[in-house]
């Protein structure tokens, strides 16, 4: 008794059907063409999109974190726009830290009751320094808030 060549069931002589999957079964010649049609046949090769490389976030995270660095990202050999973005966010804090120490000067000198506003000043400058760790930690590039739409590094 022959086999089906599609799904190897067995099946009686002088059948034109498979009774297992219905596949048209010639004899002999017709199974050794479906087995060489199966022995050819190559599954087809996808090819990917091309994908951005990631941006290194190590030096990025080190200016956020401590601002002062704000050159890494730049002088580290990258000079994408990631690096370049918090380089100049860094640079902002810097910034914004030394106009808080110099109107933080100038209003104890002026009147110690003032004081509460370097107070309020420094908490400021404290959320937005948290606030650009965790954007450049999760990768976005999201500016900071009042200060980040200042574009200083190009």
């Amino acid at each position: 008794m022959p086999y089906c060549a599609n799904c190897g069931s067995q099946y009686d002589e002088g059948v034109k059907f498979c009774p297992g999957c219905g596949n048209a079964v010639g004899g002999e010649q017709n199974a050794n063409q479906a087995y060489q049609q199966q022995q050819s046949y190559q599954q087809p090769v996808y090819q990917q999109p091309p994908q951005q490389a990631a941006p290194d976030k190590t030096m990025a995270v080190v200016a956020m974190i401590f601002p002062v660095l704000f050159f890494l990202p730049l002088v580290s050999g990258n000079k994408d726009e990631y690096s370049r973005y918090y380089a100049n966010q860094a640079l902002l804090l810097v910034l914004f830290a030394v106009a808080i120490a110099i109107v933080s000067t100038i209003l104890t000198a002026i009147w110690f009751v003032l004081g509460f506003i370097c107070w309020i000043l420094y908490i400021a400058q404290a959320v937005l320094w948290i606030i650009g760790i965790v954007n450049v930690t999760k990768g976005e590039m999201k500016p900071l808030p009042v200060i980040g739409g200042i574009t200083l590094i190009k």
